[in-house]
């Protein structure tokens, strides 16, 4: 049985049916759909590390289907002292950064210079919501609702 790679593509396509398929229900339904509900927002994050997710992961996370905000990766889960339910099935996220590099190059001249170059790094983790895991009890207290409020361009955690 052979496994397709995990592209891109393949994530775009299954969150913009998602998307299309929510913005249907809410026309049905009349309601506004979940990314318009306020100033205060249940946002997808991970309440070890305190990430919010933003940009592509916000929209995929969002439209995983899941009730909680709440995603964590496998260590963030085990070393909570937590387990992921069996048969549980993780969501790819993205970590994008782009570093600079440089490289001494010799001119035609004989002298060096620097010459610097954007490599763009691309890294994909799995996360699971809070749904697809069993915590403590004591664990869970630490979970219970964290929202974050829009202050101007800033993400400011705020406990409720």
């Amino acid at each position: 049985m052979s496994q397709e790679k995990f592209t891109f593509k393949h994530q775009a396509e299954r969150v913009g049916n998602e998307m299309i398929k929510h913005i249907e229900e809410c026309i049905a339904l009349n309601v506004q759909p979940k990314w318009k509900r306020g100033w205060a927002i249940k946002a997808p994050m991970n309440p070890v590390t305190k990430t919010v997710y933003k940009g592509w992961n916000y929209f995929s996370l969002m439209f995983s289907g899941f009730t909680s905000n709440l995603w964590f990766t496998f260590n963030n889960v085990t070393q909570s002292g937590g387990k992921v339910k069996k048969g549980s099935k993780g969501q790819e996220i993205f970590f994008w950064s782009f570093n600079k590099i440089g490289k001494n190059v010799t001119q035609a001249d004989g002298s060096d210079k620097m010459v610097m170059r954007t490599v763009p790094l691309v890294r994909v983790f799995t996360v699971f919501n809070l749904d697809q895991c069993d915590f403590p009890a004591e664990v869970m207290e630490k979970f219970e609702v964290k929202i974050y409020t829009l202050t101007g361009s800033d993400l400011k955690w705020k406990e409720w």
